[in-house]
């Protein structure tokens, strides 16, 4: 088929097509803009912390170690106990690479601490300048503070001394069965926080986080401040796909940090298709766009739905955002006779 009749039914399928998918109509213009998506541009994050108090997981670790060299040995459950105290403190040492030396370091007050996962920002270092309290204090809907496993931790150290306390006579520890089991109980606790902890540092690592070491509340908190945003999930957990973990620690203390984006909605992927007009196709223009309200955004992941501050910047030319603005505009051309077709989808 000829390229003029070629032409003449593209340029026919525009006039007549072009608003139900979503195609900006402008005649002889020579580009055509396709709606691909809404999307959302990241402002700023809500950050949530968990303050993890190691040397607390490290004296448990050290007590279930001393009773499995006290306890009564014809209790049933005995090499049970033995065998699961020498897992945890296993367990214990794969945490240990938190206090290498290969780590990026930040001084602060004088306490250096390691990001262990992630890069800190501005508001990262504020954090760590600053005590637990002062972060209770300053807390508004920006950082939430949540206490959760230092809790559970507290929980378990009170029940544990409680049952040393009540069945220690000449240097051994002989439990009843039952407080034995119980006994058993809270040693798994124990070992399953040491290893979510352990799987949120190897996850926060590659930028995943980690439901195990959140609570349903906070798993529904994190899809509220989204929705409210107007970025919707199907279920609960498909809203961590948008959040961005980052762990540092110092001395005794282990920050897992959550950050929740806050986005600049009723913005618009816009594919970018340069046509030829009298044998003329206009050079240089940009594969994607971003359009928010009379600004232009360059983005280098157009598949997203959140696009992060690193993956946008400011686009502005003499060509194209006039065009996209119904403005005049100045554009460059080069001399093409070729009818080009592409997935207006891919990159």
């Amino acid at each position: 088929m000829p390229k003029l009749i070629l032409l003449l039914l593209f340029s026919l399928f525009q006039q007549k097509h072009c608003q139900h998918l979503e195609i900006k109509c402008l005649n002889q213009d020579p580009i055509l803009l396709m709606h691909l998506r809404n999307c959302y541009i990241q402002t700023g994050t809500i950050k949530i912390i968990h303050p993890i108090n190691l040397t607390t997981l490290e004296e448990n670790v050290n007590t279930f170690l001393e009773i499995s060299r006290k306890i009564d040995r014809t209790l049933p459950i005995s090499d049970l106990i033995i065998h699961r105290s020498r897992r945890i403190a296993n367990n214990l040492i794969q945490l240990k690479p938190i206090k290498t030396k290969r780590q990026k370091q930040w001084d602060s007050i004088g306490t250096v601490w390691k990001w262990i996962a992630g890069s800190p920002d501005a508001e990262d270092l504020r954090i760590i300048n600053s005590t637990l309290n002062d972060l209770i204090d300053q807390s508004n809907e920006q950082i939430k503070i949540n206490h959760a496993i230092i809790d559970r931790l507290a929980t378990i150290t009170d029940n544990i001394n409680q049952l040393i306390d009540h069945h220690t006579s000449l240097n051994t520890i002989l439990l009843k069965e039952m407080d034995a089991i119980s006994l058993l109980l809270y040693l798994d606790a124990t070992n399953n926080i040491l290893e979510d902890i352990e799987d949120a540092i190897l996850r926060a690592r590659v930028s995943l986080p980690n439901s195990k070491l959140l609570t349903l509340r906070e798993i529904f908190l994190v899809q509220s401040i989204l929705n409210e945003q107007g970025i919707k999930t199907d279920y609960p957990e498909d809203a961590l796909n948008y959040v961005k973990p980052k762990v540092a620690s110092r001395n005794d203390t282990l920050l897992y940090i959550l950050e929740i984006p806050k986005t600049n909605g009723n913005c618009q992927i816009i594919k970018v298709i340069p046509l030829i007009v009298n044998n003329t196709v206009i050079i240089d223009a940009p594969n994607y766009i971003i359009k928010s309200n009379n600004k232009l955004f360059a983005t280098n992941e157009p598949q997203k739905t959140v696009q992060q501050s690193h993956e946008t910047h400011p686009f502005f030319d003499q060509c194209i955002f006039p065009i996209v603005m119904g403005l005049e505009s100045h554009c460059y051309a080069s001399e093409s006779n070729q009818t080009i077709i592409q997935n207006p989808t891919r990159k």
